[in-house]
């Protein structure tokens, strides 16, 4: 194989390699010798570098380098390769490369691993390994080190390392991290919901935790409850969120995350979580502060400012405004219904409210601030949902009642939120104010407080897009 001739000094590359035809003649090769040369591939950089990262829990990252390497022509037997330090090319490294890089310490010299390679078999290249233990990484005080490595061969005739490409170079950087460990978010907030179809909800937060660079073993995450943090965030915050008692505390499942080694982080995060039934006796409002610790190598490691939380509400409403899909069977007929306390509509025309396309909806009888009516579904059933708009109107107060005499309220639509669905196939949109659980009834009353100075009333005077989604 012919090639460019390199000036060389010391041992250190100072132009690319680079091969310039092949030849049958064997006395051509990478260094115009007969003989059978391994040398780092020519193809990649001949320098590899690496990152430690110096935090308040210690030092992490990964020191060493895969060399690939490639020998000029399949030999007889077996050739092994191999990396030797070499510190006395450190000075020239820094000369040609304008850089200031000190040498190992000797202490992680003495510790280095080496995976050596091999040819045999008519093999013309394979890889070198490298590498410092994680043990070594405090010896690294220094922002930059380079180690240069002489290839070294055994076994074969006439193999020898190549004098212009045998030395590669792995550069180590440290840098100063003060987030070496970090959440994807500081607070989750989770809700106890009492409705009339039962007490809903409970306490389930996950904090995801990723580290900054791999490390060489598993890293356990986990937390413990401080309410000791509760008056400073109040303070800070202006709430005035409540503690957990010991005893609910106690009640938490907590399950840590594990990050498996050489990863960054992992599927599942910290999980706390506690069933409803257990905190269904609560009311107010609630703070749980987390400190997060890890574990690593058996040693408990913590950074500073690494605090989460969980605020717990409880309230009353029977509407989820963090549903995320539409519950029960959208009622395809409104037979058997009937209507009566109409104020501002006319009850012969509630059939409208069915048609198709912008024509349905129920007119309200004249401008005005108020209207409303009473539902009669024939028969008692679980209502699971509804939907209702209108342009006028600003809000709707809906009711539940299975006797006509007692009524639950189910919500103002003012204040809830409806989930919204698009299948794009049909270009159908269906919306629904989502009930955590169904509710029994027989009658619904709804009553609207309508815009009187709304611009809509010439053209949108109407109740639109009624809906009732059912569990029977």
């Amino acid at each position: 194989m012919k090639s460019k001739h390199i000036l060389l000094l010391g041992g250190v590359v100072l132009s690319a390699f680079a091969l310039m035809g092949c030849s049958d003649d064997e006395k051509y090769d990478v260094d115009g010798s007969s003989d059978n040369i391994v040398y780092v591939n020519p193809s990649v950089s001949p320098t590899f570098k690496a990152t430690i990262m110096r935090t308040q829990v210690g030092s992490f990252g990964y020191v060493g380098a895969s060399v690939p390497v490639n020998i000029q022509r399949a030999a007889s037997g077996n050739v092994q390769v191999s990396l030797t330090p070499d510190t006395s090319l450190v000075s020239e490294y820094n000369k040609q490369n304008n850089t200031e890089c000190k040498a190992f310490p000797a202490s992680v010299l003495s510790k280095l691993t080496v995976d050596a390679g091999s040819f045999s078999g008519g093999a013309t290249t394979d890889t070198v390994t490298i590498s410092a233990g994680d043990d070594t990484f405090g010896q690294f005080t220094e922002s930059s080190y380079v180690l240069p490595l002489r290839l070294t061969t055994q076994g074969g005739d006439n193999v020898r390392p190549s004098t212009n490409h045998g030395v590669a170079y792995l550069v180590v950087n440290t840098t100063d991290v003060t987030d070496f460990v970090k959440l994807d978010r500081n607070k989750v907030d989770c809700n106890i919901v009492k409705t009339p179809a039962g007490t809903f909800g409970g306490i389930d937060a996950t904090f995801k935790v990723s580290l900054a660079c791999p490390v060489s073993a598993d890293w356990t995450s986990n937390v413990t409850v401080d309410n000791s943090l509760i008056a400073d965030y109040n303070s800070k915050n202006g709430t005035s969120y409540e503690a957990l008692s010991n005893d609910l505390i106690s009640q938490l499942t907590i399950t840590p995350q594990v990050i498996a080694q050489g990863e960054t982080t992992s599927e599942t995060g910290i999980r706390i979580s506690a069933p409803v039934e257990k905190l269904a006796s609560l009311s107010g409002s609630y703070l749980i502060p987390l400190r997060v610790t890890s574990t690593y190598k058996d040693q408990t490691v913590a950074e500073d400012g690494d605090i989460v939380y969980i605020t717990l509400g409880v309230k009353e409403s029977l509407i989820n405004d963090d549903a995320n899909a539409i519950t029960g069977t959208k009622a395809a007929s409104h037979d058997g219904w009937s209507v009566s306390d109409c104020t501002n509509f006319n009850p012969d025309n509630f059939a409208d409210l069915f048609g198709s396309g912008w024509s349905a909806g129920w007119e309200f009888n004249e401008k005005g601030s108020t209207a409303g009516f009473t539902l009669d579904l024939g028969k008692e059933r679980s209502l699971a949902g509804f939907y209702l708009e209108g342009y006028v109107m600003k809000n709707c107060l809906v009711e539940v009642s299975t006797d006509k005499t007692n009524w639950v309220t189910v919500g103002n639509t003012s204040e809830h939120q409806a989930y919204s669905k698009y299948d794009p196939e049909t270009w159908e949109s269906t919306s629904e104010y989502v009930f955590y659980g169904a509710v029994k009834c027989r009658y619904i009353r709804f009553k609207f407080d309508l815009d009187a100075n709304s611009w809509a009333w010439s053209y949108y005077n109407k109740v639109q897009g009624f809906s009732l989604y059912f569990n029977d």
